[in-house]
C-alpha cells in the first residue's frame, strides 16, 4: 500500500498514518529530483509533464496526511471517536449537516469516509484528541509495565530476632528499588 488510491480505499485497520506521511514526503522529494534531472535534458523533457501531473496528485492528497496521522494513532479508542464526533458537531461551519457518528466501527469505514465527512477541516480537533489518546495509551502501557514488574516480586517476611510480632521483608532492597523506579515513572505519567 503506497499510493493515495490504496490509502484512501484500504481497510481502516491497514492504514498506517506514519507510513502515509513518510511515503508522501519521499514521493515529493523524488519527484522534485526527477523534475530537475529531466528538465536539464531536452530529449527527456516530455517526462516533466508526467512528473508534474503526479506531483499535483500528491500535493492534492498531502492536505489529508495530517488527518491520517492523527486518526491512526495507537491509542484511539471508542471514547476518542465519540469526543471527535461531539467536538466536530460543535464547530461545524461547512455546508450540510455534521456526521452523526465518526467511527471505524461503521460498516465500510475507510479513509475515504473521513474525507467524505470533510474531517480535514477539523485538524486542530483531531490533533488535540489524537494527542490525548496517545498520552492515555502511553500511561496505560506504563501501568501495565509496572503491574508486570511487580508480579514476580516475592514478599518474604520473616520474624525479626528477639521479636514475636515484628517482621522484615528479606527482599526489602529489591522492593524499594522497584518502588523508587515506579514512583519516578508515576511522576512523569501526566
Amino acid at each position: 500500500m503506497n499510493s493515495p488510491d490504496s490509502w484512501i480505499s484500504c481497510v481502516w485497520e491497514n492504514l498506517k498514518g506514519n507510513e502515509v506521511e513518510e511515503s508522501v514526503a519521499k514521493y515529493k522529494s523524488v519527484l522534485m529530483n526527477c523534475k530537475k534531472v529531466f528538465k536539464l535534458k531536452l530529449e527527456t523533457a516530455v517526462f516533466v509533464d508526467i512528473i508534474e501531473k503526479v506531483m499535483k496528485e500528491i500535493q492534492e492528497f498531502d492536505k489529508y496526511v495530517p488527518l491520517a496521522v492523527n486518526l491512526r494513532v495507537e491509542g484511539m479508542m471508542t471514547r476518542h471517536w465519540e469526543a471527535l464526533t461531539e467536538e466536530i458537531k460543535k464547530k461545524w461551519d461547512l455546508p450540510g449537516s455534521p456526521p452523526d457518528l465518526i467511527s471505524p466501527s461503521l460498516p465500510g469505514f475507510t479513509f475515504q469516509t473521513c474525507i467524505d465527512m470533510q474531517l480535514e477541516h477539523f485538524l486542530e480537533i483531531s490533533d488535540d484528541i489524537s494527542n490525548r489518546a496517545t498520552k492515555e495509551f502511553n500511561i496505560q502501557q506504563d501501568l501495565v509495565k509496572m503491574y508486570n514488574d511487580w508480579k514476580p516480586v516475592v514478599f518474604d517476611f520473616v520474624l525479626m530476632k528477639n521479636s514475636q510480632d515484628a517482621s522484615i521483608n528479606r527482599n526489602f532492597e529489591e522492593c524499594i528499588n522497584l518502588n523508587d523506579e515506579h514512583n519516578g515513572l508515576t511522576t512523569n505519567l501526566s
